[in-house]
């Protein structure tokens, strides 16, 4: 399912994703340095890239006041917001949750367990 998830849809990724992922897969030993960056450098060439800017940042700390996310969290929910996503696929937040009455938080992982 998360596969089908990753080609049927247009797809946003930030620059703090993308830069998430390769930290996280060094640094917990999932991925060799060199494959990690390879994947990353295909993810900014497959979805659409979104930069960090600014305005995202003061967009997230909005964010962050009103609903009490981490800050990494808000950066990834702003920048969601912004390029007009209707959907945050993520493990990290509440499934199911609807932020600023238009992104809804869906955790892939519960949608797989669910169809097994």
């Amino acid at each position: 399912m998360s596969k089908e998830l990753l080609t049927k849809n247009d797809i946003v990724i930030s620059s703090q994703v993308v830069n998430e992922f390769v930290s996280v897969t060094i640094k917990k030993k999932i991925l060799l340095p060199e494959r990690s960056v390879y994947y990353a450098k295909e993810f900014m060439d497959i979805f659409h890239f979104s930069i960090i800017s600014q305005k995202t940042i003061k967009h997230s700390f909005e964010i962050m006041e009103k609903y009490k996310f981490s800050n990494w969290d808000c950066l990834i929910i702003a920048s969601a917001l912004e390029n007009g996503c209707t959907i945050l696929y993520t493990e990290d937040m509440q499934h199911g949750q609807i932020i600023e009455k238009n992104l809804k938080v869906i955790n892939p992982f519960i949608i797989e367990k669910m169809l097994l």
